[in-house]
């Protein structure tokens, strides 16, 4: 059976609330850690509370992620006035979410989070589906920060008359998540061609990940002042459609070559998330950076051999699109396989833009090297991410 060409084109990123900066972020983290603490603690004392304020700036300034690395993130969860306000003066005031942190410092439940996180996500696809008029055959939706049922997705094109939409969710796999959508929108999309009588022509990738609802404020042990330092929330659209029908339209985009995923040995509890009563815990072990090193060579060879190419040989002639967990994250893949840091710097400037977004991180990086002018179409693309089980995930892509 001869395979369909699919293409990811159209990729449309929206902000829904202003970027903050680092630094505003890591000095109004430290805050809200310590006034849950004092709460938490029953503190009265001024001289008591202000020690634990500066104890926990410490801290946070020790493990968060700097400012050189992250400059800046979206947070929906936090007071829009953070975002130019100047640290040394800003009164800091509480997000809704936690407005009643002086009688329980960890905030609103679970519940409460996610009613916040339906209604943003509705505006996310108010806004990044506004002035269309035609449906797509299919929409997935991504995410690891939100689940209801029915879900925002579901509710929107319900309202919007588009029923006869599909809709297909797929949770709960963290930063790896765009990889297995992009698998499942070419089984869908090859499917409709070879055996349903019906094909199709657009099918719709949605992520919405709101990372900042679920941040833990009773929790100072350094895994979490990094997870509260490090992720960031990402809303992203984009779409899949049949080579034929992205020439006839003009568009530019990614040609999916090869796909590939399976999960490292040892390594079940390194990276986990799970539901809480007040939020999604999420939990990184220090040595996640290390067994993705272990692992990426071999699995690059193998994810190479699927479409014939000498990895060795081609290597530098190909882009990387490696998801930026983190920093060290990206200098062991660099390392491992000896390449030229230039060539994941748009890895490197969507961490400093945005943050870890979670699944959304990948589509990012895929957008700006769908747009580069000075990225030629037949160029080869490797693109990597990696999260809970552990996963390892690749494509190899071809810019059109």
């Amino acid at each position: 059976m001869q395979n369909l060409a699919v293409v990811l084109t159209d990729f449309q990123p929206l902000l829904l609330r202003p970027a903050i900066p680092q630094e505003n972020v890591l000095e109004y983290t430290a805050w809200l850690l310590a006034t849950a603490r004092c709460v938490n603690e029953q503190i009265t004392s001024q001289s008591q509370a202000d020690h634990i304020f500066a104890q926990t700036q410490d801290r946070m300034y020790r493990f968060g992620v700097s400012p050189e690395i992250i400059g800046q993130r979206q947070l929906v969860a936090m007071p829009c006035s953070l975002a130019g306000a100047d640290p040394a003066t800003y009164e800091p005031e509480l997000p809704p979410l936690l407005d009643n942190m002086m009688e329980d410092p960890r905030g609103h439940a679970l519940d409460a989070r996610l009613q916040t996180y339906q209604e943003l996500v509705y505006e996310f696809l108010q806004r990044v589906y506004a002035g269309e008029t035609e449906p797509p055959d299919d929409v997935i939706h991504v995410t690891c920060t939100g689940y209801l049922s029915p879900s925002p997705v579901e509710r929107f094109f319900s309202d919007k008359g588009w029923t006869q939409t599909t809709v297909t969710h797929s949770y709960q796999m963290g930063c790896y998540g765009a990889f297995p959508a992009v698998r499942m929108a070419v089984g869908f999309m090859s499917a409709s061609y070879f055996t349903v009588p019906v094909p199709k022509t657009r099918i719709d990738i949605v992520h919405s990940e709101l990372s900042s609802l679920h941040f833990s404020l009773l929790n100072q042990t350094p895994n979490n002042l990094v997870t509260m330092s490090l992720f960031s929330d990402g809303l992203i659209k984009y779409s899949a459609m049949p080579l034929a029908e992205i020439e006839r339209q003009g568009k530019r985009g990614l040609k999916v070559l090869a796909i590939k995923e399976h999960l490292l040995p040892h390594s079940q509890d390194d990276m986990t998330l799970v539901p809480g009563p007040y939020q999604f815990d999420m939990y990184l072990s220090k040595y996640v950076p290390l067994l993705i090193r272990q692992a990426i060579y071999p699995f690059t060879l193998d994810l190479c051999g699927q479409v014939g190419i000498d990895f060795e040989a081609e290597k530098r002639n190909m882009i990387f699109a490696i998801h930026p967990g983190g920093s060290k994250i990206l200098d062991h893949i660099r390392d491992r396989l000896g390449i030229c840091e230039e060539k994941m710097a748009i890895s490197r400037r969507v961490l400093h833009q945005y943050g870890n977004m979670a699944s959304a991180s990948i589509p990012h990086i895929w957008k700006e090297i769908a747009e580069d002018d000075a990225i030629p179409a037949g160029t080869k693309i490797m693109s990597m991410g990696f999260g809970p089980g552990l996963t390892a995930t690749g494509l190899i892509l071809e810019k059109v």
